[in-house]
């Protein structure tokens, strides 16, 4: 949520950046520049600003300076950022007068430098409510030295006032901005022309003749209700395929939705058509299907067809125009709403040229790895990796008998396991057993010694903790799609806890009374959660468009309707769920329309409904912005008691701990507004770190840089610690639903893959639960140069070290002066590797786990360790 800020006139504050006539569309042509050489204005006591600029002070809170800096040059000014600390929001720093003229292509250049923690990321966007992003930019690790940075989008509409070339941040550190220049186009620059691909000839398709039980390459989902949701049906081998021994078998739910597959990217050659074919069949007589293929920056799609299966094998094709400059790569999407049957798909082919040749394979053999059917590969700490490979011919008769294939194993972030090579039998499943003492995430490659023989192939598996039998009391909670699979998974990463919002809506109220007085209940989807030990937060919000009203005499909602629901579901649900958040966000009118006086009017109704379904309910509100008080405010006092557990969101722009600033005073301000109402608890039903949201260990995913994969799982081990150091009972991360494909934020989630892999972030959240859930935490006075944590319980007790990036330098931790009684692990769970016994503390946590020390022994070991 991005505050409004309290702004001086644009016209004012805009007059003094040199702001070019737009009445000219010449290619190239300068609109703005700015080169913060004055004049200058104070917004606030020691802050100086490039006049016509201006920094949203508002948003969250923060200790930071913004100064004209001219120590570099004294003849070249620059603006510099000082961030101390960051409790929450982050730093939004806007150049205003941009006008925008819609199918126009504007390029944004400016000089950087500087020593963040995490990233400086750019867009252009609308100052103000709703905040939307009209050209998105790009986020930039800093260096150390000025550094030129571009970036190109087209305008999707006319806009002439109110917005900005916007410069955001969450992190500590310091970083400088200098000489801005926007240029607008009337055809595509030459830097948005970024589609350098070769033409190739033949087959894209790595594997086309589907003769593995797991393949990345592939992933399917359904767009459907609970019912169809949880069958979940999940593409699988199936035999007698048309090319090879096997097909992919894709099938449909026996009640209700749309089932879909799509591949992953593939590379496109701009300028040239694309034809897609492949041999299709039904296990019914008729079926209609539909074949897409889009472009992965825009979902765009290039090329579309329906199409009537019927139980025979039928070669489909369809051809694209051609590439856009613009569209780097594709993909296909086959979706069916087929009842309970089964689509079968062999021999696919994608080519340059407006028909499909005969079909032939890219590689004569297929390279396959996977557990036994179970795509996450999940194993437990020091357990054997027992994964099964397969070297296949992609057509019928192999000149092969075996195939000779190099396997090679890394371990997170890029320890090496295995690397070995060896004559892997065609045509046959082969048992491949790792024997490691590393924990954690691991990525299992193949790839063919003759490298025309078999295009690579990557699995990735991880090793976890036991989950702790935490219960109730556990503070670890996301919003997981209410499936099988996605319950298992959930339960291994460490999960306790799961919200009924977008990712399920069973406890909605269009779901659960989708006609007045009908109401539907949803027992085996909330009996598997709680058999799986996961508690379950529901939420019955979300009006059908029955129950909603526009009369101005009367609530935007039927209040009368919604008390009688929430009475219904807390009855009907008594015992399995007894937490119950009354509405979600409604300080955004896409989910509360109404005023806040009337949501108060829903709350106390909701509230005294549920509790008389259930008298043991707990309710929970206002669930607002911690930091948007302004809201809570407008809510009448009387209400402060209809609720027993105090929510809030927050969407982190840092990695979380260190600095000045600590979150502690968030949630202190917001109690002492409550006042004398004290909640019983308080939850953070909602957040994440956004910047963070895209990780991944595949090494061919364009974000599962090191970096990248290092701050997510740093943050997925920190934000659970700082936010129990901060007051915070439970923590609900958003998100691990929606995975089932790669057009989803680019293929990545935070706590699981596009194809139900698991991702750094996960293993990371599963070794914290294991480490703290369950222990209570114990404040500590502040320690120079490091963040620190200390929880325990009457069993053990766990001391937590990272970085502060607020302070210069790092300290070291001398492993050989920790004593055998605490045993050290990192968040993959593993014992930290030295070389010479000398660990530098950096933005992953490190966990010193006790059950023969007290916290403060623990403690004093672990401090005197370091330098």
């Amino acid at each position: 949520m991005y505050l409004l800020p309290k702004l001086k006139s644009f016209i004012t504050l805009t007059a003094t950046i040199a702001i070019l006539p737009m009445s000219s569309f010449a290619a190239g042509t300068v609109i703005l520049k700015c080169d913060f050489e004055g004049p200058y204005y104070s917004p606030k006591p020691g802050d100086t600003i490039q006049q016509g600029c201006h920094n949203n002070y508002k948003w969250g809170k923060k200790d930071m300076n913004v100064v004209i800096d001219r120590s570099q040059n004294s003849s070249n000014a620059s603006q510099r950022f000082d961030i101390r600390g960051i409790s929450s929001g982050g730093i939004q720093f806007f150049v205003p007068g941009v006008k925008l003229n819609r199918d126009y292509y504007y390029k944004v250049t400016f000089k950087a430098k500087g020593s963040l923690e995490g990233t400086l990321g750019t867009c252009i966007r609308k100052i103000g409510k709703p905040w939307k992003t009209y050209i998105p930019g790009k986020s930039y690790e800093l260096e150390s030295d000025w550094k030129t940075y571009s970036f190109t989008g087209k305008a999707p509409t006319d806009l002439d006032r109110d917005i900005a070339l916007t410069f955001g941040t969450g992190s500590l550190g310091q970083f400088w901005i200098d000489d801005i220049k926007i240029e607008r186009f009337k055809e595509a620059p030459d830097d948005i022309k970024i589609n350098t691909n070769p033409l190739v000839k033949g087959n894209i398709f790595p594997r086309t003749s589907f003769e593995g039980n797991v393949d990345y390459f592939w992933t399917s989902g359904i767009y459907a209700g609970p019912d169809g949701e949880w069958e979940d049906p999940q593409n699988y081998r199936a035999p007698e395929g048309k090319f090879g021994q096997f097909a992919m078998a894709i099938p449909s739910p026996k009640t209700e939705g749309t089932v879909f597959c799509r591949s992953f990217w593939l590379p496109v050659s701009s300028g040239s058509p694309y034809t897609f074919s492949v041999y299709l069949k039904s296990s019914k007589k008729k079926s209609p299907v539909k074949i897409n293929v889009l472009s992965r920056n825009a979902n765009k799609a290039l090329a579309a067809k329906k199409c009537t299966l019927t139980n025979q094998w039928q070669r489909i094709s369809l051809t694209t125009k051609p590439i856009p400059a613009t569209t780097t790569d594709v993909y296909i999407n086959i979706t069916s709403t087929v009842g309970n049957g089964t689509i079968f798909v062999d021999g696919a082919q994608f080519e340059s040229g407006t028909a499909a040749t005969p079909y032939s394979p890219a590689y004569p053999y297929e390279l396959y790895a996977g557990a036994s059917g179970f795509k996450s590969n999940i194993f437990a700490w020091q357990e054997d990796l027992k994964i099964n490979i397969r070297a296949a011919s992609a057509q019928n008769s192999p000149s092969l008998q075996t195939l000779k294939t190099r396997i090679k194993v890394t371990a997170f972030p890029n320890h090496a396991v295995m690397d070995k090579v060896i004559n892997l039998p065609v045509n046959k499943d082969y048992p491949l057993v790792i024997s490691t003492k590393l924990n954690g995430l691991f990525r299992i490659k193949l790839s063919a010694v003759d490298t025309k023989s078999a295009a690579p192939q990557e699995i990735l598996a991880a090793k976890l903790p036991l989950p702790r039998k935490t219960g109730k009391e556990s503070a670890f909670g996301t919003h997981i799609t209410i499936r099988p699979f996605f319950i298992d998974y959930a339960k291994k990463i460490g999960m306790k806890w799961t919200r009924l919002h977008d990712a399920s809506f069973i406890t909605k109220w269009r779901k659960a009374e989708p006609k007045p007085g009908k109401y539907q209940y949803f027992d085996k989807q909330i009996n598997a959660v709680l058999d799986a030990g996961i508690n379950i937060l529901g939420l019955p919000d979300y009006p059908p468009v029955w129950a909603k009203q526009t009369d101005d005499s009367k609530n935007v909602i039927n209040v009368k309707a919604f008390s009688k629901l929430c009475t219904k579901l807390a009855e009907h649900y008594r015992g399995r769920i007894d937490y119950w958040e009354v509405w979600n966000e409604p300080y955004i009118k896409y989910f509360f329309p109404g005023s806040p006086e009337q949501y108060a009017e829903v709350l106390s109704a909701g509230a005294d409904a549920l509790r008389a379904g259930n008298p043991q309910a707990k309710i929970l509100g206002y669930c607002t912005e911690i930091n948007d008080i302004e809201y809570a405010e407008k809510i009448p006092p009387a209400m402060r008691k209809k609720i027993d557990i105090l929510s809030f969101h927050c969407y982190f722009q840092n990695l979380t701990g260190g600095g000045t600033s600590s979150f502690t005073k968030e949630v202190n301000a917001y109690l002492k507004f409550l006042r004398p109402f004290v909640p019983s608890e308080i939850w953070n039903t909602e957040g994440a770190y956004k910047k963070l949201g895209t990780n991944s260990f595949y090494s061919f995913m364009p974000a599962s840089s090191g970096k990248i994969n290092e701050k997510a799982a740093a943050f997925c081990a920190r934000v659970w610690v700082e936010q129990l150091k901060g007051g915070i009972n439970k923590l609900f991360i958003y998100t691990l639903h929606q995975s089932d494909t790669i057009m989803y934020y680019g293929g990545y989630k935070k706590l699981i893959g596009f194809d139900r892999s698991v991702t750094p972030a996960a293993a990371a959240t599963a070794t914290t639960a294991w480490c703290i859930d369950g222990l209570k935490n114990i404040p500590m006075e502040k320690y120079p140069g490091i963040v620190q944590g200390l929880f325990t319980n009457e069993k053990r007790c766990c001391w937590i070290v990272f970085d502060d990036s607020g302070v210069p330098g790092q300290k070291i931790l001398h492993l050989n002066k920790i004593p055998p009684a605490i045993k050290l692990i990192d968040v993959m769970g593993n014992s930290p590797i030295s070389d010479d016994r000398k660990l530098k503390i950096g933005i992953m946590p490190i966990f010193a786990i006790s059950k023969k020390l007290s916290p403060a022994q623990l403690t004093k070991y672990c401090q005197d360790a370091l330098e």
